[in-house]
């Protein structure tokens, strides 16, 4: 889930709580989903450096009279990963960097992610939106390595103005993941909060900020901006907390195609290349 959803996103440094604007904005915030178009798909593929295969699918759909405002939206997003011939020890005793600790199978694993958000009008400007989304692991050939889990994560966003918006979810504010083995795991809440702004029609300017519930966890940045070239290409530069990305998106008629470049600072997962399809009407 830390991969994200859409090469816009990636290129943006995934500041995108207050910014998103296709339809990966089921999974980044549900309140953002009444400030989208109509129906929107956006699509994702993504190979990390661990040899870690993803894949995203997300749309978002406004209800309402055709011609004016949506008064709800409804969303979903589904994301796979999946890593193959992960080498299987045995070696139980301390390792040294002479120890010839030799491979004595390999397995696999998978988890899903399905999604369904919603979201609707608190006030004129301002929308409140819910995500609870079901996951499925697995470890092939491990013995036990089967675990479901459950989140919910809420959102709010706000528009100040035309060119100005403030956004903000609480990620897995409540949230399980319960094994074969009999453990119960969860993972701490985050609390993201961000802005966009468009001071020039053709620059798209965002900024987040993350801090899971814990003190013993730093404050995290995000920040990405968008320039638009013509009316078909966008430019975009960010940071990922430390990491740089960048990218481009093409715009043609109801479709487009969106690249990301994500680096690797310091997490040990190698640079990626992030590719995304969407259509809007």
């Amino acid at each position: 889930m830390s991969v994200g959803v859409g090469g816009r996103a990636a290129g943006m440094g995934n500041a995108q709580c207050a910014a998103v604007t296709d339809g990966s904005a089921a999974y980044w915030n549900p309140a953002a989903m009444l400030f989208n178009r109509r129906v929107e798909i956006t699509s994702m593929q993504a190979k990390l450096a661990s040899d870690t295969d993803v894949y995203t699918l997300a749309s978002v759909v406004q209800s309402g009279d055709a011609g004016r405002r949506a008064t709800s939206a409804w969303g979903v997003f589904w994301s796979n990963a999946s890593a193959e011939s992960i080498p299987k020890t045995t070696e139980t005793g301390s390792v040294s960097p002479t120890t010839d600790v030799r491979p004595t199978d390999y397995f696999s694993y998978s988890a899903h992610v399905l999604g369904v958000s919603m979201a609707s009008w608190l006030a004129p400007n301002v929308s409140v939106g819910l995500t609870v989304a079901g996951s499925y692991q697995n470890f092939s050939l491990m013995g036990h390595g089967t675990g479901v889990g459950v989140s919910v994560t809420p959102g709010l966003m706000w528009m100040l103005g035309p060119d100005l918006a403030i956004g903000g979810i609480v990620r897995d504010v409540a949230n399980a993941n319960w094994w074969d083995t009999g453990t119960t795991e969860s993972v701490l809440p985050e609390i993201r909060f961000g802005a966009s702004y468009a001071p020039y029609p053709s620059v798209v300017v965002a900024g987040e900020v993350r801090q899971f519930v814990d003190s013993r966890y730093a404050m995290t940045f995000h920040a990405g901006i968008e320039y638009r070239l013509w009316s078909i290409i966008r430019l975009r530069l960010g940071m990922d907390h430390d990491r740089f990305s960048g990218g481009c998106g093409v715009y043609i008629g109801n479709f487009d195609v969106q690249y990301a470049y994500v680096g690797d600072i310091s997490e040990g997962i190698g640079d990626s290349h992030r590719v995304s399809i969407g259509f809007g009407i």
